[in-house]
């Protein structure tokens, strides 16, 4: 708490969850996604003085395992993108576990919506999924996806960490500059 006292914690005892530890979000909610099961944590920051915000979100969405999992992981995506559109921040980013790759037609369910690129466009495809077989084989199923205006300064998969997914670190720049002085420790999903 003395390091990240922005926290948010959904642990259910069925193993699911999610958690977010933020040194400088201005709020913190969770918010429904297509399921009531299926969690998005939104953090908002101070973009400018004037009031603009950026809002992330970030999720797990739904391993599609069956034809039913597959339809809850569609379903969310478009919720997701819904979601997303109307909010009034000025600047949206969404990371997470989105059990999808980008080059699925309901992956666009997401963005179309949304009007959000893939932060991974420019910087080559990593493999995020299953870590005992990437760099070799796997899928890019981890994203950051991004507004417009956002530049991405660097896109990385980092080393593994002992989950069964690669971190994905990205480093970016916003057309206003933040009210604050940010480094890569500001916060984690």
């Amino acid at each position: 708490a003395a390091h990240y006292p922005s926290t948010l914690m959904k642990l259910p005892a069925n193993g699911t969850g999610i958690a977010v530890f933020s040194r400088r979000a201005s709020s913190l909610r969770i918010v429904s996604v297509g399921d009531p099961w299926c969690p998005a944590v939104v953090l908002t920051f101070p973009l400018s003085p004037g009031g603009e915000r950026l809002a992330v979100y970030a999720t797990h969405l739904a391993s599609p395992m069956s034809a039913s999992d597959a339809e809850a992981r569609n379903r969310q995506l478009a919720a997701l993108g819904r979601r997303v559109a109307s909010d009034p921040s000025a600047q949206k980013i969404v990371v997470g576990d989105l059990n999808i790759t980008r080059w699925s037609p309901w992956f666009r369910d997401l963005i179309a919506p949304a009007d959000l690129r893939d932060a991974q466009e420019g910087f080559g495809s990593w493999s995020t999924w299953p870590t005992v077989l990437t760099p070799w084989v796997g899928v890019a199923i981890d994203h950051t996806l991004i507004s417009a205006g956002i530049e991405v300064i660097r896109r990385t998969v980092g080393p593994d960490v002992g989950s069964d997914h690669l971190p994905v670190v990205t480093i970016m720049a916003f057309p206003h500059a933040p009210a604050y002085e940010a480094d890569d420790g500001d916060f984690s999903a």
